[in-house]
């Protein structure tokens, strides 16, 4: 159950993080061409990448992994002490 959550919301994540970068990158191309086409007359200022954002985005999905790496090391040692214990119940009997 846990897993779908990390997967659903990492990959959420990632795409914001993507949509972040990639928009602006657009609008940089496309100021770049309309900068080509009229020889630097009358140009707004490009588009900026947003790297607050960006960051915010990133460090969410490093967030996630990391719950994701520890619910996985938990669950593995909750399992080893369980066939631990009835490793040890079955050595009494």
């Amino acid at each position: 159950m846990f897993g779908i959550f990390y997967v659903l919301a990492a990959t959420l994540f990632l795409a914001l993080l993507f949509l972040e970068i990639l928009i602006p990158l657009y609008g940089m191309l496309q100021w770049s061409l309309n900068l080509a086409d009229r020889g630097g007359r009358g140009m707004a200022d490009p588009p900026s990448i947003s790297m607050a954002r960006a960051g915010v985005w990133f460090a969410a999905t490093i967030l996630v992994y990391a719950a994701n790496l520890a619910d996985a090391v938990s669950a593995q040692r909750r399992k080893d002490r369980a066939r631990r214990e009835s490793d040890a119940g079955e050595k009494q009997e």
